[in-house]
């Protein structure tokens, strides 16, 4: 299978909605890209594979609700954000697996009220390049139940 140009903020529905809400609080498109691939540790410093193969992402998302959710009542924030930074930008060699880690990203901002889990994972997603505050959050949250709500 041939690998392929994965773009974080076109090519998932909740990266697209991140880079918006983003870019309306006058962060340019570039300057989230370069904040988001700046995590990774391959020379080109994109995203290039042949995507989170359907079974590790059906595997993936029977496991890791089930541990995310046991951290949040725990208020062990550091093992989920150890767990996305790993999801988005790879770990012990594995390759970076982004589009589920946008989608554990998408779960937590729909289903909990963590606003400062999220607002520390959007940190770690941009690499700590990008001031982002609470109310980034906010909008965020504001804009995805209007998408999801047509």
């Amino acid at each position: 299978m041939s690998s392929y140009a994965y773009h974080p903020l076109e090519d998932s529905f909740f990266g697209k909605l991140i880079g918006e809400v983003l870019h309306s609080n006058g962060i340019s498109r570039e300057e989230i890209l370069n904040s988001i691939h700046s995590n990774l540790e391959f020379p080109e410093k994109k995203f290039s594979f042949t995507g989170t193969p359907k079974a590790d992402k059906q595997i993936q998302m029977s496991i890791l609700p089930v541990k995310i959710r046991k951290w949040i009542s725990e208020k062990k924030y550091k093992e989920i954000q150890d767990e996305f930074r790993g999801l988005a930008f790879g770990k012990n060699q594995e390759k970076p697996k982004i589009d589920l880690a946008l989608e554990i990203l998408e779960w937590i901002v729909s289903g909990f009220e963590e606003d400062e889990l999220v607002l520390e994972l959007i940190k770690i997603l941009t690499g700590h390049k990008i001031p982002v505050e609470l109310n980034l959050v906010e909008s965020l949250k504001s804009e995805y139940e209007t998408a999801i709500q047509g």
